[in-house]
């Protein structure tokens, strides 16, 4: 049975209580339920629950607990014209975006996790609550562990409270979407773009059918987004090979939602694989999956992130390896091939090898020597608490 904790005193009895009978605390999020390893067999699993602790408006930021979901803390910052820019899907909570690191296109503006988290509240294996950072920004003397714990998939400690920046809401997004024949031009109109009026505030890469689509969003203003998008249609006038298919104006929270429609087939495939390379190399990359047969991928080209879904098998699995290997890339299976029969297959859930695993696997023992949080999930230990 899944505890569900929506109090300091019931997550620190929790974590005493698995620390006395050694059972880890297992909490692996939604989207990300089938990343990484299997948990040990002998495990507790938990989900947090939570809403605002503290929202200061003159200040644009939100102190929350880690178990509201980015849905419920966006609606509640939409009634004061603020919001956090993180266009993930609405169930994901917050915890669950800081353990995982999630980011979406609106990076390219806005910035990750990393520069939107300003401090935060976790649990070690001893039930300590943990206070890191605040709510200014230089804060911070020797290592900086607000930040070491985005993207530890909750093994370094239970996250529990979070504090935020947030932004003023823009008056309209200008959505356009481009057709590309050929996406060769694409890292060199990116860097166009990035480098002039029509800098963009997102960028989102999807295939359909046979044809590749760049969406980008303006978020600002009608006036500066008019700028900008003219700016654009200038940029692309004389290239053959990049069609203007769709221009529409929207509000924020109209973004967002397109944004989770859009990603929906992400949580409707069988199997579910993220890849991550320069962004130069997103072509190599992009077409490799194309030749591959694989139909469904989208992504992050300006940070060199996709994601393909659909019948992706062991053998595509070592194909993807090689390609990234050349280019200086990795990947991780969100949801992995399975056999016929339903037994998982033997793909490693994280590859090629990266130098910088020994010192995480390091930094794991050294701030839960227990094992308690997650154990083995990332880097397989082969032991439990």
């Amino acid at each position: 049975m899944t505890l569900t904790l929506s109090s300091l005193e019931q997550l620190t009895d929790t974590v005493n209580e698995a620390r006395n009978t050694q059972t880890p605390l297992v909490d692996y999020g939604i989207y990300h339920a089938k990343l990484g390893h299997l948990p040990p067999e002998k495990h507790t699993p938990y989900t947090l629950a939570g809403d605002i602790v503290e929202h200061y408006v003159n200040d644009f930021t939100v102190r929350a607990h880690a178990g509201i979901t980015i849905g419920q803390l966006n609606a509640q910052l939409f009634e004061q014209g603020q919001f956090i820019p993180i266009n993930c899907d609405d169930d994901l909570t917050l915890g669950e975006v800081i353990n995982h690191n999630v980011y979406g296109s609106l990076r390219l503006r806005y910035g990750s996790m990393r520069d939107q988290l300003l401090g935060l509240h976790y649990l070690d294996n001893h039930a300590n609550d943990i206070h890191v950072g605040g709510r200014t920004v230089k804060n911070v003397a020797g290592l900086d562990v607000t930040r070491l714990m985005i993207g530890s998939m909750g093994e370094l400690g239970i996250v529990h409270q979070a504090t935020l920046r947030t932004y003023a809401l823009p008056a309209e997004v200008a959505r356009i979407d481009l057709e590309f024949k050929s996406l060769d031009l694409l890292p060199q109109q990116i860097t166009d773009w990035m480098l002039s009026p029509a800098y963009p505030s997102s960028i989102y890469l999807r295939r359909l059918g046979d044809a590749w689509h760049v969406e980008l969003g303006y978020l600002g203003n009608t006036k500066a987004n008019d700028v900008q998008v003219n700016a654009l249609k200038d940029s692309i006038a004389d290239i053959d090979d990049i069609e203007l298919t769709d221009e529409r104006r929207v509000t924020v929270p109209e973004h967002l939602k397109f944004g989770n429609q859009g990603r929906s087939w992400q949580r409707k495939t069988k199997t579910l694989v993220k890849a991550i390379c320069p962004p130069r190399e997103i072509p190599m990359l992009a077409n490799t999956l194309a030749d591959m047969g694989v139909t469904q991928i989208g992504g992050y080209p300006a940070h060199g992130c996709l994601l393909a879904a659909g019948a992706l098998t062991s053998e595509m699995d070592l194909k993807l390896q090689d390609t990234l290997q050349a280019i200086g890339g990795m990947r991780q299976w969100i949801i992995p091939p399975v056999y016929d029969d339903g037994r998982t297959s033997c793909v490693t859930p994280f590859a090629p090898e990266q130098p910088d695993w020994t010192f995480l696997s390091r930094i794991k023992k050294t701030m839960d020597p227990l094992n308690l949080f997650n154990p083995g999930r990332f880097i397989e230990t082969g032991a439990s608490a």
